[in-house]
């Protein structure tokens, strides 16, 4: 192979990014987002159970923070970590709502009280549970409260089953009566129940015992019987008469009976149980013999005529039940029993065809065949004459004129589907309108009712230093400890009384938030060597990665936890004393020693009221005020609402006859398009942004139609390429599965000046809610 004189060049490939500062402020907002999440999962790992495979063996669980260990996938493949938010390293409550009534729930589930639980943070606890009974409550919250029994609605009426199994029912519903209030039940009408109960219970045994004795002396007479005769000692008969012999009989008007080939039973089914019949000479003697010929002689003399047509009959018959074969008794047999149901199904083609939609002189008929013939409707089924409105008349080969309909307006017949689905849609709008409107009037009524009532009252409330430990905390509660609902641990029967499930349903949930509460204090003081992954503040790798926070205790105030409980609950004082018992004996002597330790307990439990407002003596929560709110955060927020009304802009219709337009101010008259457009894309200078007429010519430093878009998309990338870690900082004050309060925009201070000046007209301004139209 002939090799080239010249040497081979050296080209050198620069990469190019493609990655826009739009997608790169997101990349880094997932990046802040995974690292809060890989905290969450990793405390959440740690408070669940592991899984038992088969044979009774487990393994080790995975952390998402080895993943950032020396050698670790992530270190081994080079990603990039990016610091979580600050605004997750505030102090949050985890919190558990119920109702304060009962909730409406689908056909089978018994009325019980709702519960929510939810997190939010700690200085926004009170005006969350205000905005829980307010018109700004969540969606979900307004379901269950279109379905409360309010005071005002009809009350539901109990209806009492009265079960044979007496004894053990008995208990259950002393439970039952017990758990509602003594003023309505008092002692001696359950002594009374009881009573009536036991003379029930007797009449029964004493009928039952009736009965058997009957049975056995109905026993031992026929025992007695079988016994007399010795030629039936060592043989056990039974007779079963049968509805229908096979095969059939046919009996003269002279008495004989023959079968339909002929054939002449020796005893005929009427016979069968007569005693006269069976005292006659015995079967197998001359005179039986002889009577028997005498039988089939008069058969075959007198009546073989008379036998062919019914042969026939019988014939066709069994070849009708051959062709059916044991579909009809099945049929029959099931209907019977309820297990099977028949109905008829309209199928699409019906012979004859029915033609819709006949017009004569611009009238629309009525549905007719294609003969003419218009069939009767159920209109006329009930009576009613005018279901049917004219004749169509057709040419006959009859002599003879067709006499003519009266004329009258047409109209529809119940079966024409035009009518029918007219009918149906106004029925089903007037329907829909009447429940919106039962609808708006039921939530004003309780809207207002709330405001001095609330109907969403806390029970119990769980205040952590961070919000991926108040996030794990909230996705425990919602379940047991291998993520089953609560209802699971109730027997079905046991969920159909009303009080007891309530109850059940709402200490388990009490005892799960209990359960947890004290594992986590647990962790957090050291069991099992601690949470692996944890951090307290933004800058943190997490405790145990290359090390970090080992060599001490995590410090009492982050690991404290305050336990607030509702006054309402009626065992709320035995509830903080179970607070303070588990947690002297089960964390402080198991996991802390020191008098310092001593001093200072592992949890803060105090009460508070319907509105969330402490009651007593009120604690003093070690927690600073952690205000992570600053100047680089508002000039982020007030940056993404400037791109988004853009963005917001960009994504709409012009007006018709009308076209985008984007014009800079004190442009020269020979700038050029391109520059024109660099102009308009940096975000430091002034434009202006409205919808022009089309046929309009456009003015010196003014883009118009995709040029204008194209300058405000590369406007928007300017304002991501400037504030991106601003941006992505906004983006992460507020995350899903935490509870914000209903706040109004503050407007009073600008960190970034607008300098867009928008134009677009009254219509048009009122979508852009988030903004000035004119700076």
């Amino acid at each position: 192979m002939l090799r080239p004189k010249t040497p081979c060049q050296r080209v050198t490939v620069r990469y190019v990014s493609s990655i826009t500062p739009k997608e790169s402020s997101r990349i880094i907002h997932r990046r802040m987002e995974k690292a809060e999440r890989d905290e969450r999962m990793d405390l959440t790992t740690a408070l669940t159970p592991p899984k038992t495979e088969k044979g009774g063996f487990t393994r080790p669980k995975d952390l998402r923070a080895s993943n950032w260990f020396p050698g670790g996938p992530y270190v081994a493949d080079g990603k990039a970590y990016e610091d979580p938010s600050p605004f997750a390293y505030e102090p949050h409550t985890v919190f558990l709502l119920e109702s304060r009534y009962d909730i409406k729930y689908e056909v089978g589930r018994v009325d019980s009280p709702a519960h929510i639980v939810a997190v939010c943070r700690a200085g926004d606890f009170e005006a969350v549970l205000k905005m829980f009974n307010s018109r700004h409550s969540p969606s979900d919250c307004k379901q269950f409260m279109d379905n409360a029994r309010w005071p005002w609605l009809k009350s539901k009426e109990a209806k009492f089953l009265k079960s044979s199994d007496g004894d053990v029912e008995r208990p259950e519903t002393i439970q039952d009566l017990g758990d509602s209030s003594a003023a309505t039940v008092g002692q001696q009408a359950v002594q009374d129940a009881l009573e009536q109960a036991s003379r029930d219970n007797d009449d029964e045994e004493l009928r039952a015992k009736k009965d058997f004795r009957r049975h056995l002396s109905q026993t031992a007479a026929v025992a007695a019987r079988v016994s007399e005769e010795p030629q039936l000692s060592n043989i056990a008969t039974d007779i079963k008469p049968l509805q229908g012999k096979i095969p059939f009989e046919l009996e003269f008007e002279d008495g004989t009976v023959a079968h339909p080939s002929g054939f002449v039973p020796p005893t005929p089914a009427d016979k069968q149980y007569d005693p006269e019949y069976h005292l006659s000479p015995h079967p197998h003697s001359r005179v039986a013999t002889e009577l028997r010929r005498r039988q089939v002689e008069t058969v075959n003399e007198h009546h073989s005529d008379s036998l062919v047509p019914r042969i026939e009959q019988w014939q066709a018959l069994k070849e009708s039940k051959g062709r059916e074969g044991g579909l009809m008794p099945t049929l029959t047999t099931g209907i019977l029993s309820g297990d099977v149901s028949a109905a008829t199904e309209p199928r699409d083609a019906k012979i004859p065809t029915e033609i819709h939609g006949v017009h004569n002189k611009a009238i629309v008929q009525p549905m007719q065949h294609a003969s003419g013939f218009v069939p009767p409707t159920a209109r006329m089924s009930r009576g009613e004459t005018d279901a049917r409105t004219s004749v169509v008349t057709r040419q006959s080969t009859i002599s003879g004129e067709t006499p003519d309909a009266p004329e009258r307006p047409p109209t529809f017949a119940s079966s024409d589907t035009h009518h029918l689905d007219e009918e149906k849609t106004v029925e089903s709008l007037s329907s829909a309108a009447k429940h919106t409107q039962a609808l708006s009037e039921l939530r004003e009524k309780y809207f207002e009712f709330i405001k001095n009532e609330p109907f969403w009252r806390p029970l119990i409330a769980l205040t952590v230093s961070t919000r991926p430990i108040a996030k794990t905390l909230a996705r425990l509660s919602r379940g047991l400890s291998q993520g089953e609902p609560f209802h699971s641990a109730v027997t079905p029967d046991d969920r159909k009384a009303r009080i007891s499930f309530a109850s059940r349903i709402r200490s388990l949930r009490v005892t799960r938030m209990r359960t947890l509460a004290i594992e986590m204090a647990q962790l957090l003081a050291g069991a099992r060597g601690g949470p692996i992954g944890v951090r307290f503040d933004e800058h943190s790798r997490g405790r145990g990665i290359d090390g970090e926070g080992l060599d001490q205790p995590i410090s009492w105030e982050k690991r404290v936890i305050g336990v607030g409980i509702g006054k309402w609950y009626s065992l709320a004082d035995e509830l903080v004393e179970s607070f303070k018992v588990l947690a002297e004996k089960e964390v402080t002597e198991a996991y802390e020693s020191g008098n310092n330790a001593a001093a200072k307990a592992p949890l803060i439990i105090y009460q508070f009221d319907d509105y969330g407002r402490p009651v007593g003596e009120v604690p003093e929560f070690p927690w600073l005020a952690m205000d992570k709110m600053n100047d680089e955060v508002r000039m982020g927020i007030q940056a993404l609402g400037m791109v988004n009304k853009m963005e917001k802009l960009l994504s709409r219709e012009p007006p018709s006859g009308k076209v985008l337009s984007v014009a800079i101010e004190h442009a020269n008259s020979s700038s050029e398009n391109q520059k024109l457009m660099n102009a308009i894309s940096d975000h430091n200078n002034s434009v202006l942004i409205r919808f022009v007429d089309d046929s309009s010519l456009p003015a010196k430093g003014e883009l118009r139609a995709g040029c204008a878009r194209s300058a405000l998309k590369k406007r928007i990338d300017s304002f991501y390429r400037e504030h991106s870690d601003s941006i992505a900082l906004a983006k992460t004050m507020h995350v899903s599965g935490v509870i914000y309060p209903h706040f109004e925009k503050d407007r009073t201070k600008a960190y970034l000046s607008s300098r867009e000046t928008y134009k677009l007209g009254r219509a048009s301004e009122d979508d852009f809610s988030n903004g000035n139209t004119e700076n």
